[in-house]
């Protein structure tokens, strides 16, 4: 109560950006890497890091894909400085593990090698000092058919 807020200010032209990684190697292998592919994601949390001023704490409350780009943000992008000050990290509805080797869904990645790359390397809540919390619910439900939300829904949240 009472703390200001600081978005990740992007605009559905930042997203086209990502589509450059559609055309890639790493895309068509299902190896993109997050500095890479999601620069103008990590631009945009620099830019809001920087609002807050130097020294100050802050906590991350994130949404769907955005749960895991700020995971990914804090491991290879954010400074130590400013990870050290990140104190709780919150994510709603974001599908932080990947779908079960082998099946349909992991073979239609669409996170194309996105996801596998930061559970690699920062599994979990992997920093320490910073606590998490992961909201997530059967709101949306998934199954494969013709209704192109709830097969999105299947794929993404397996």
């Amino acid at each position: 109560r009472g703390r200001p807020v600081y978005l990740a200010r992007m605009s559905a032209f930042d997203w086209l950006t990502i589509t450059q990684s559609a055309f890639s190697e790493a895309y068509f292998k299902g190896e993109l890497e997050p500095s890479k592919t999601l620069g103008f994601y990590f631009d945009a949390l620099d830019a809001a890091a920087a609002r807050l001023g130097e020294g100050r704490e802050f906590s991350i409350l994130s949404h769907s894909i955005g749960g895991w780009v700020a995971r990914a943000w804090l491991g290879e992008r954010a400074p130590a400085s400013v990870r050290a000050r990140c104190r709780k990290y919150v994510s709603l509805g974001t599908p932080h593990a990947e779908p079960p080797a082998g099946s349909l869904v992991a073979r239609l990645d669409q996170t194309r090698g996105l996801l596998r790359y930061i559970n690699d390397r920062w599994p979990g809540a992997h920093w320490d000092g910073i606590d998490y919390t992961c909201v997530a619910a059967t709101g949306v439900p998934g199954k494969v058919g013709l209704r192109l939300d709830n097969s999105l829904a299947f794929a993404s949240y397996f």
